[in-house]
């Protein structure tokens, strides 16, 4: 993400809705792994989802696509 698309589309929810996002991995010059940061998003069962590419999650390779599922929780 840009400075000028960061934080684009806000995602609104209710306490228990299942929210599932998709990522495409298009990075290039240089390509490289990418992760989504879900800052302010509680990760209650999910921890394993949020954080620094290769540290608490896989990294999505180049040209790849990886679908977040979590859940909206309080």
């Amino acid at each position: 993400m840009n400075a000028e698309r960061c934080c684009q589309p806000t995602i609104e929810a209710n306490w228990g809705d299942t929210i599932q996002v998709t990522v495409h991995n298009q990075i290039s010059g240089p390509e490289e792994g990418t992760t989504v940061h879900w800052h302010g998003f509680r990760q209650l069962d999910t921890e394993w989802l949020d954080g620094v590419p290769a540290i608490s999650t896989c990294p999505i390779a180049p040209g790849a696509s990886y679908t977040y599922i979590l859940r909206a929780s309080p």
